[in-house]
């Protein structure tokens, strides 16, 4: 009991360490614990029939076989316990995924026989830790260590709006805080392949909407203030489908906790869909309810 004692207190004080607390020691503990009472219980049990411990102890090795069976899920437990705190694979507080479980949320505790996650719809999964490292989880403490969360979203662009732009409607944006540079660079260029007879050159210098809406949001990305401009952001297109001309919003968020983070993409998400039609582009989505009403006004003023 002494020595239990001491057990427990040095893990009381372990986890009163800021810097300690979230290693999973519980689970080591507990396992010299189940030593430690193993060898007492033995201890006692030999005085109770007045015989050597030590024999006892000997009389176990024929056993062996049946106390693996007993404390299987012990020792898998104890060795994963080792594997996840060496390979420093989790700790507690750290935001975990396991679909195979169905856990997303937050590790509470680290014993020796289970791993309990608070998940976010308020409900608790346990996991075996030996489940952990046989099979494949996601930590997010990295992204959270890091210097961002990443947005990835998609809008999807009606090709039929896609177009070049003339001179006249390029001259507009010259003054734009966002894209006037890379168009008055862009004019000079084309002015520039003009005046040397290289019309493929001026040809290829050509801009669509499509290509001045890419720049705008790109330079808007960098200079949004909650992004991490020195993480890779790009605007991309990606594979044409029937449904349009996908591009994607590919960036990091300076603010990582849940709802700050979606506050970003929504924002975000709200300039990029008012912005598009200052292109003269439109964006692509099924015909609805609305769609189908306004199409019968316009059918029966005919």
């Amino acid at each position: 009991r002494f020595l239990n004692g001491v057990l427990n207190a040095f893990l009381d004080i372990f986890n009163e360490k800021e810097s300690l607390r979230h290693y999973p020691i519980k689970g080591g503990v507990q396992t010299i614990q189940v030593i430690l009472f193993s060898i007492g219980f033995i201890s006692i049990i030999g005085t109770i029939i007045d015989q050597s411990p030590a024999r006892l102890f000997a009389g176990l090795g024929a056993s062996a076989a049946i106390l693996m069976l007993i404390f299987r899920d012990t020792i898998l437990g104890f060795v994963a316990g080792i594997q996840l705190s060496a390979n420093n694979m989790l700790h507690k507080g750290d935001w975990i995924t396991a679909p195979a479980y169905n856990a997303n949320g937050i590790v509470q505790d680290v014993t020796l026989n289970t791993v309990k996650v608070l998940n976010f719809d308020n409900t608790t999964t346990t996991i075996p830790p030996y489940a952990l490292v046989t099979g494949s989880f996601t930590n997010w403490r990295s992204m959270f260590e890091g210097g961002g969360r990443r947005i990835s979203r998609q809008i999807l662009l009606d090709i039929n709006s896609i177009s070049f732009l003339r001179e006249e409607d390029l001259l507009r944006f010259k003054d734009h805080f966002l894209i006037g540079e890379f168009v008055v660079q862009r004019l000079h260029s084309i002015q520039q392949a003009c005046n040397s007879g290289n019309s493929f050159l001026a040809e290829e210098l050509r801009v669509t909407n499509s290509m001045l809406f890419r720049v705008y949001l790109e330079n808007y990305i960098r200079q949004m203030g909650k992004s991490n401009p020195d993480m890779l952001y790009m605007v991309r297109y990606l594979p044409m489908a029937e449904r349009g001309l996908p591009v994607e919003l590919y960036l990091f968020s300076a603010e990582k906790t849940w709802k700050m983070y979606e506050a970003v993409v929504a924002d975000l998400i709200d300039h990029t869909i008012a912005v598009t039609a200052e292109f003269g582009l439109r964006l692509y989505q099924s015909p609805g309810s609305y769609d189908i009403q306004y199409l019968r006004e316009r059918v029966n003023q005919i």
